[in-house]
C-alpha cells in the first residue's frame, strides 16, 4: 500500500512473531506470512534479497516457521536461491533466518 506494484524491491525484511516489549497475544500468522512473502518475492529485482527471521519459542511460532520453511523449499531454485541460518550454540529456541536472493 505504501510503495507503488510496479516497482521492484531490491531488499525486503520480515520480523515474524510478535512485537518486542508488545502484546504477546498478537503474533504474525502463517496464513498471512505466506501471502506476503508470496508477494514480495514476485516484486524482488534481480539479485534482490528477502530476509525472514521466524521467532520459534512462542505459542505458534514452529508451526509458522515450519510452514515458511515448507513454502520456501518449493521455490524453483532456478530463480531463488534459499537459505537458512541457525543460532548452534543458543539457549531458548532463538530466532531462525532465511535468506531468499533473486536469481533472475
Amino acid at each position: 500500500q505504501v510503495i507503488p506494484t510496479d516497482e521492484k524491491l531490491q531488499l525486503a525484511i520480515f520480523n515474524l512473531g510478535y512485537l518486542p516489549s508488545g502484546n504477546k497475544e498478537i503474533i504474525t500468522q502463517s496464513e498471512t506470512t505466506i501471502k506476503a512473502i508470496q508477494s514480495v518475492l514476485e516484486r524482488l529485482d534481480k539479485m534482490g534479497l528477502l530476509l525472514i527471521a521466524s521467532y520459534v519459542g512462542h505459542p505458534g511460532g514452529m508451526e509458522e516457521f515450519e510452514a515458511v520453511q515448507s513454502y520456501l523449499e518449493k521455490c524453483d531454485q532456478k530463480s531463488y536461491n534459499v537459505a537458512m541460518f541457525n543460532f548452534l550454540n543458543q539457549k531458548n529456541l532463538p530466532p531462525r533466518l532465511f535468506i531468499v536472493e533473486r536469481r533472475q
